[in-house]
């Protein structure tokens, strides 16, 4: 049920992203990305560990170029934060909202879930749960970890320089979602700034396949198995 509202939520994304991209394309058709159920129906588990792989290639150039170049563009770290004064005291404390008021208990939780999460996800598990030799569990902890916290404090530095460039070049952002597209658009050339898009999609497309091979998994193993076993059994 709650994978469900997951993989929505990424579809939501990818509409969002083609029409920031692309203006003209309705919504309805930009979520509509069969490729992803394709590739996961074809490929099965082991199509989606490769193509993960070179997704997340993709993700961590671009999550770490974007941001450094944006804040080059802007004239460094300094540059920032100066502009980033006229937001609020507290915008760059991470224990206040920008106002200076103090963060609610709910909010430091909610905040402390998206690491603590990544234990318990489904579609992350079932990674670890495919290693051959258990002496590797211990390299893909590390490697896991670490993708963590480049990917995590990238995203973080993403929205931080992207609310500079935004007041730097006076840009109006309606929806703060589409901060990443802003930045490519008007930082890179056009041919760069496709294979950055291309890694926005990644990042939707490499969540969405795992959550729905996973959730598939789980309806015929949990759901479609047992009963098809009862029905056998009261025939015989």
């Amino acid at each position: 049920m709650f994978f469900t509202i997951y993989v929505a939520s990424g579809f939501v994304a990818c509409g969002n992203v083609f029409q920031a991209i692309f203006p003209e394309v309705d919504y309805v058709y930009a979520m509509l990305i069969g490729v992803i159920i394709i590739y996961t129906v074809l490929g099965g588990f082991k199509a989606i560990c490769w193509t993960d792989f070179i997704q997340a290639m993709l993700m961590l150039v671009a999550i770490i170029i974007v941001p450094l170049a944006a804040m080059g563009m802007l004239g460094g770290w300094g540059d920032v934060t100066n502009i980033l004064e006229g937001v609020g005291s507290g915008f760059l404390n991470i224990f206040q909202n920008a106002d200076g008021t103090s963060l609610t208990v709910i909010a430091i939780i909610s905040s402390l879930v998206w690491g603590l999460g990544y234990f318990g996800m489904p579609h992350i598990l079932v990674r670890y749960m495919a290693i051959e030799n258990p002496k590797d569990v211990k390299v893909a902890r590390r490697v896991g970890t670490i993708w963590i916290v480049i990917a995590l404090a990238c995203a973080i530095l993403i929205g931080v320089i992207g609310r500079a460039y935004a007041i730097d070049q006076g840009i109006t952002v309606t929806n703060p979602e589409n901060i990443f597209i802003i930045l490519v658009g008007g930082i890179f050339a056009p041919v760069f700034a496709g294979i950055l898009y291309s890694a926005l999609m990644a990042a939707v497309m490499s969540t969405a396949d795992s959550q729905l091979l996973v959730a598939s998994a789980a309806v015929t193993n949990d759901m479609y198995k047992p009963r098809r076993t009862r029905n056998t059994h009261r025939r015989s």
